[in-house]
């Protein structure tokens, strides 16, 4: 049977324990204030907003994005603003490239981020087939039409001219190099690949 003054002994000893037992979590939910957590699969837009950029599918490129939406957590709390600098690179993949993001300049911080797009599909170099690159390509062509008629022949058909200039615009269609290109007006997705906590 427990005395009354070593039941009052027990109490005390309590009381005393109480405060340290609750500091451990009154220091954690401090240290949480305004702590914002993403978590994987998390998706980000971003676009390229430092002009047109035309970039080759057959090699690394480091390149800079800015985030063109706001990402809120799962408490409805902003966590990253449009403007929000994510940085990585483009890397080579059959049919195309795929960004993966490394580090986020948020508020002045740097954060390492594991972050990837989807597939962004290559296109013909816009400055090879366009209609001025087209229409030289179709001169070359002409010419080099106009050129062997004239040695098979000695005239100068029009019909080798037409033939020739065809032949240069296809050429300058088909051959010329495929790239990706990014741009504002053509924003993609980054899903989060790691969980990301951003500090105030």
């Amino acid at each position: 049977m427990i005395s009354h003054s070593m039941f009052s002994g027990l109490v005390a000893v309590a009381i005393g324990l109480a405060p340290a037992m609750l500091l451990p979590v009154a220091a954690q939910t401090q240290l949480d204030v305004g702590v914002v957590r993403l978590q994987t699969g998390t998706q980000l837009t971003v676009a390229s907003t430092a002009g047109e950029q035309v970039l080759s599918n057959d090699a690394v490129h480091p390149i800079s994005l800015t985030v063109t939406e706001p990402i809120y957590d799962a408490r409805g709390v902003l966590a990253i603003p449009p403007g929000t600098t994510v940085r990585g690179q483009l890397h080579p993949r059959p049919g195309g490239a795929q960004f993966l993001g490394t580090l986020m300049i948020l508020d002045g911080r740097a954060y390492n981020i594991r972050a990837s797009s989807p597939l962004l599909h290559d296109v013909k170099d816009p400055g090879q087939v366009s209609a001025g690159a087209i229409a030289i390509d179709a001169g070359i062509g002409a010419v080099a039409g106009t050129v062997l008629s004239a040695a098979l022949t000695g005239g100068v058909p029009i019909a080798s001219v037409l033939a020739g200039a065809a032949l240069g615009s296809t050429t300058g269609n088909v051959t010329a190099p495929r790239t990706i290109v990014l741009n504002a007006e053509q924003p993609f997705r980054l899903l989060l690949d790691s969980p990301l906590t951003l500090v105030p």
